[in-house]
C-alpha cells in the first residue's frame, strides 16, 4: 500500500482529504494535535502531536507523499496575533520542508495554500499568474510557503504543488460524517446556522457594481477540494508531474444574494439585516481553474444544491450554539 501522510488530518478539508485517500486504497499517516474520532476511522496511523515533532518526522519514512494541511487558518486573528501565522505556519513549514528534502527519498509534496494570496486582485477572474497583494499576515503565511515549496522543489528536485482553495464549504456528501466546526466565517455557514438557531442574519454591502449590488464569490464543495488532492499526488509521482500551482475555483460565482436565496430554497426562510459593506472587500472574486482541468483533470463535481444540503444536514448534527 502507498504511504500518504496529511498533516491537519482531522480537520474540516485534511478530515475530507483522508476519507478519498482511504477510498482510493492509501495507507494514510494522519497528524493532528486534534483527536476526532469522526475522522479517526479514515486513518491507518495516527500522529497525535504537532506535524514538526519528532514523532511526526519519524512518521515520515517510507511515505511517498505529504499533503500539507495543517496550520492557523483565519484571517481575522491573524491580524491581532501576526506572530502566531509567521510560527506556526511558516517557521515550522520551513522545518518540517527542511526534514522532507534531507530524506534518502523525498515525498512528492501537496502544500494547501489559499486565494488569500492574491489579496484584492484587479480583475474578475483570477489566474495563477496574477499579481500577489495578500492582506493579512495568514495571506502572507502562505505566500511565503508558496515561495519557500518553489524553491525547495527547484533545489532538490522534489515534485510540489501548491493547491490554492477559493472558498470551501459543505460537508461530507456520503455519510453526512465530516464537515466544518460550528463558528465557520463564511457566508454559507453563517447563514445555515443563523436559520438553524432562528437568528438574523447580517448582509454587508448591497451596492457593489454586481448584477444585484451584493458581491460575488467562488464556492468550492470540500469533496470536491478533497479529490484534487489524491490527484494532485497522482499527477507528481506521474513520469509528467512537475512542480506548480494551481487555483482551485468553480469557474464561476455566485452573488451574496444568490445565495441567500438558494438558502431559502433549499433549507428556509432567513432573517436579513443589511449593513454597510466592509472596507477592502472587492466586488468580485471567481477563479479561473483552466490549470487544474490542464493538469489533474479536475473540475468541480458538485452544485450550489448539493453544497448548501449537504452542509445543513451537518450542521444540524452539530450543537446549537445558543438555546431557543
Amino acid at each position: 500500500m502507498i504511504r500518504v501522510m496529511v498533516t491537519g488530518a482531522t480537520g474540516y478539508i485534511g478530515s475530507h482529504v483522508c476519507k478519498h485517500l482511504k477510498q482510493q486504497g492509501y495507507f494514510v499517516v494522519g497528524v493532528d494535535l486534534v483527536e476526532r474520532d469522526h475522522a479517526l476511522k479514515y486513518i491507518d496511523e495516527f500522529v497525535h502531536d504537532d506535524f514538526n515533532s519528532v514523532d511526526s518526522f519519524a512518521a515520515l519514512k517510507k511515505t511517498v507523499a505529504v499533503i500539507h494541511c495543517a496550520g492557523t487558518s483565519l484571517v481575522g486573528p491573524s491580524m491581532l496575533d501576526p506572530a502566531e501565522y509567521y510560527v506556526n505556519n511558516v517557521a515550522k513549514t520551513a522545518n518540517f520542508l527542511d526534514v522532507i528534502r534531507h530524506m534518502g527519498t523525498p515525498p512528492v509534496f501537496v502544500f494547501s495554500s489559499s486565494a488569500a494570496v492574491y489579496g484584492n486582485p484587479d480583475s474578475d477572474i483570477i489566474y495563477e499568474n496574477a499579481p500577489w497583494r495578500p492582506m493579512s499576515p495568514y495571506g502572507q503565511s502562505k505566500a511565503m510557503i508558496e515561495i519557500m515549496v518553489a524553491d525547495i522543489s527547484r533545489a532538490y528536485h522534489i515534485n510540489c504543488m501548491n493547491l490554492r482553495y477559493f472558498n470551501a464549504c459543505g460537508a461530507d456528501v456520503d455519510a453526512g460524517e465530516l464537515g466544518q466546526a460550528p463558528g465557520a466565517t463564511h457566508i454559507i455557514a453563517r447563514l445555515l446556522e443563523s436559520v438553524r438557531d432562528n437568528q438574523e442574519f447580517e448582509l454587508y454591502g448591497t451596492n457593489y457594481t454586481t448584477p444585484d449590488g451584493t458581491c460575488i464569490r467562488d464556492y468550492v464543495h470540500v469533496d470536491d477540494l478533497a479529490r484534487a488532492h489524491c490527484m494532485a499526488i497522482q499527477y507528481l509521482m506521474s513520469d509528467v508531474g512537475a512542480s506548480c500551482s494551481i487555483n482551485l475555483g468553480s469557474g464561476h460565482g455566485y452573488s451574496n444574494r444568490q445565495i441567500i436565496n438558494a438558502v431559502e430554497q433549499y433549507v428556509g426562510p432567513v432573517r436579513v439585516i443589511e449593513r454597510d459593506r466592509r472596507p477592502g472587500d472587492p466586488d468580485c472574486l471567481v477563479a479561473s481553474n483552466t490549470l487544474a482541468k490542464t493538469y489533474l483533470g479536475w473540475t468541480p463535481e458538485h452544485d450550489l444544491e448539493t453544497i448548501i444540503k449537504s452542509a445543513w444536514k451537518w450542521y444540524n448534527n452539530q450543537p446549537k450554539l445558543i438555546d431557543n
